[in-house]
């Protein structure tokens, strides 16, 4: 309860998703990216670590996300339940999100 995470939903009530190779996908359909550059963050050990910044296209919004320069996470290929949403992060290798924690009610 202390602990805010702010994540974005990505994937609503009945929708399929599928993540592969950094790469988002919605009911079948590539949600469009375009690079808009390179960023620099400090990770939590104090490491920097240098991202890529696109600028992504989900249909009526568009915002940035971060991927590394290494090969991304586990891909996902699911259904959204009924009643639930799925949540994911802009930093898209590092986020602890639904990927992690499962759908929202």
């Amino acid at each position: 309860p202390a602990v805010y995470l702010i994540k974005r939903v990505i994937g609503l009530p009945g929708d399929t998703l599928t993540y592969r190779n950094k790469q988002l996908m919605i009911n079948g359909q590539v949600m469009s990216k375009v690079l808009s550059g390179t960023e620099v963050y400090f990770d939590e050990a104090g490491n920097r670590t240098t991202v890529r910044r696109w600028l992504e296209d989900l249909g009526t919004v568009s915002h940035s996300v971060y991927e590394k320069f290494v090969p991304g996470r586990e891909a996902i290929d699911i259904k959204i339940p009924a009643g639930h949403f799925f949540m994911m992060g802009d930093n898209r290798d590092d986020s602890d999100d639904s990927r992690s924690w499962g759908f929202v009610p």
